[in-house]
């Protein structure tokens, strides 16, 4: 386990960049994250959590810690955005334009749709679900029920549906946003149970009928948008799990474009170096620890980055320097005898089953040409 002075080197994550821990499986990356998360509480700062991981390691913790977990399953969205809905009118308010933005990022339209399964309003009913509620509140539930009901019969496909700009005057009007609130608080879950919907190229769908990596980035951009304050510790555990190679790759500036104004701390722990590389094409402020179990190492330079992910992903990246270093060390190296052709040609093929750019691919072939004739002038001069 590492030791509070051990995660120094992460206070300092840069502000309006991203910060990755990276390594092999079993290196102890997640456990390293969950360790900082505990020293960030520890040390004052409100902490965001997310696991995209079954096998979550994150703290269970309450106060300044708030956590976002895949393993809540797929009714996870609906719930993210029903409490996003719920909050006090002043920030949702203010979180209407950046939810506007996610749904528009991932291909819906801008409304959100409520549904209701037929309840009944009546007094006696809403005593037996919420028996320790106000004579106000139940005055409020029952007349957001009754308006919901009343617009489902109204309405040809049974849902309410809000304009995400008009979600702080629609929803207060009608007491929608109390139904949301005291829903959980049932006896009875299913009783005035809300389903959520959205729109895509003009289909209706329930949301927990969107696509694994919809629902991934959907949960997480309203969750952060919900929770997040200025300078918060976002500390995110394998985004990767479940996302298409584009959204992977535009994963870390996106986040930032969204809530860059908060200047969160931002740390990732990945096994994606598209992830990692897209944050690098993008030119954010990038650091790189690699994680090896107690241990942190920092790596800096250009030539030890590409070499980590390199060790980290089996991944070479295109226009990559670290690859031209080792060739040309190879290279050295066989024209002085110290390394055989073979050798050479397995290290070649090896860089090429784990190159993604063709263009790589056919210098690599190059090299092993021009290895072959290094070899045999080496012979010429024994």
């Amino acid at each position: 386990m590492l030791t509070s002075s051990q995660f120094a080197p992460l206070e300092h994550s840069p502000i309006g960049g991203v910060t990755f821990l990276v390594g092999q499986n079993g290196s102890g990356k997640s456990t390293c994250l969950a360790g900082f998360a505990k020293h960030a509480l520890a040390c004052g700062k409100n902490v965001l959590a997310i696991s995209n991981t079954i096998y979550d390691r994150f703290p269970r913790r309450k106060g300044s810690y708030s956590e976002l977990a895949t393993r809540f399953g797929r009714g996870l969205p609906g719930h993210v955005i029903k409490h996003a809905l719920s909050i006090q009118q002043e920030r949702s308010e203010r979180n209407a334009e950046r939810i506007a933005k996610i749904l528009d990022y991932l291909g819906f339209e801008m409304q959100i749709g409520l549904s209701i399964k037929s309840t009944s309003a009546r007094k006696s009913d809403l005593y037996e679900r919420w028996p320790d509620l106000s004579s106000e509140q139940y005055e409020r539930i029952e007349s957001s029920l009754n308006y919901m009901q009343s617009r489902s019969k109204h309405s040809e496909d049974g849902i309410l549906w809000l304009d995400v700009y008009g979600l702080g005057h629609e929803r207060n009007s009608f007491g929608v946003l109390d139904l949301l609130r005291y829903e959980g608080g049932a006896r009875n879950r299913q009783y005035a149970a809300v389903s959520v919907h959205l729109r895509k190229r003009g289909q209706t769908l329930n949301v927990t009928a969107a696509s694994s990596g919809e629902l991934t980035l959907l949960s997480m951009y309203i969750y952060l948008a919900t929770h997040i304050t200025e300078g918060a510790v976002i500390l995110i555990d394998e985004p990767e799990n479940s996302l298409h190679p584009s959204w992977q790759h535009e994963y870390c500036v996106r986040l930032l474009d969204m809530f860059h104004l908060y200047q969160p701390q931002i740390v990732v722990a990945t096994h994606s170096p598209i992830i990692v590389t897209g944050a690098q094409g993008h030119r954010l402020m990038v650091e790189i620890f690699q994680v090896h179990g107690d241990t942190l190492e920092h790596r800096s330079s250009a030539h030890s980055i590409e070499e980590t992910l390199y060790e980290s992903f089996q991944t070479l990246p295109p226009a990559n320097h670290y690859l031209s270093e080792r060739v040309s060390e190879m290279l050295d190296e066989l024209g002085r005898g110290q390394l055989t052709i073979g050798a050479v040609q397995d290290t070649l093929r090896e860089f090429s089953k784990h190159s993604y750019d063709p263009s790589q691919r056919r210098f690599l072939e190059r090299i092993e040409q021009l290895a072959k004739k290094v070899a045999a002038e080496a012979r010429r001069k024994i």
